[in-house]
C-alpha cells in the first residue's frame, strides 16, 4: 500500500513538473508558433528531413528516421532538426551519419534556429537540466554548381 501511494505521488510530481515547465515557455516555442514558423519558411514541392514536426507533409515530399538508411543528401532540399530527447539545450537530435557528414562537409547551411539554448525556468528556478520547447533548427541544401 505504501509503494502504491509513493508510486502515485512520485507520478503527480512529475507531471506538475512538465506542466510548470510548458507554462513557462514562450509562446514561439510551442507546436503550433513553430508549425507555421516551418510552413512559412520552406517552400511547397521541396524535399526535406522532418523530425517531429512533420506539419509540412502536405505541401513536401518528408522523410524521416524510418527511411534513413535510403535518403540521399543529394534530394533533400531542407532539413528541420528539433532538440528532443538530447537532454542538451541548443543541440538538435542526431542524424543518419551521412546527412551529418552532407551538413559538416557545408553542403546545408543553417537558415534558421529556435531550439532553445537554455534549461527552462520559473521565477529563476531551474525546472530542469535540459531545454524544452519546440524549437527546431533548418537547414537548406546549398545548389550545387
Amino acid at each position: 500500500m505504501l509503494c502504491s501511494i509513493s508510486v502515485i505521488a512520485l507520478l503527480a510530481v512529475k507531471n506538475v513538473r512538465y506542466l510548470l515547465i510548458t507554462a513557462s515557455l514562450p509562446k514561439t516555442q510551442h507546436w503550433t508558433a513553430q508549425s507555421a514558423l516551418v510552413r512559412s519558411l520552406i517552400p511547397p514541392a521541396q524535399g526535406c528531413w522532418h523530425g517531429p514536426l512533420v506539419s509540412i507533409g502536405d505541401q513536401c515530399q518528408v522523410y524521416d528516421n524510418l527511411v534513413a538508411e535510403q535518403i540521399d543528401p543529394e534530394n533533400l532540399d531542407y532539413m528541420v532538426l528539433t532538440a528532443h530527447g538530447t537532454g542538451t539545450p541548443g543541440l538538435h537530435q542526431p542524424l543518419p551519419e551521412k546527412l551529418q557528414a552532407a551538413i559538416n562537409r557545408g553542403d546545408f547551411k543553417m537558415v534558421h534556429s529556435t531550439i532553445d539554448d537554455a534549461p527552462s525556468r520559473m521565477m529563476g528556478i531551474p525546472l530542469s537540466n535540459s531545454a524544452w520547447g519546440a524549437g527546431c533548427i533548418i537547414y537548406k541544401a546549398i545548389p550545387k554548381q
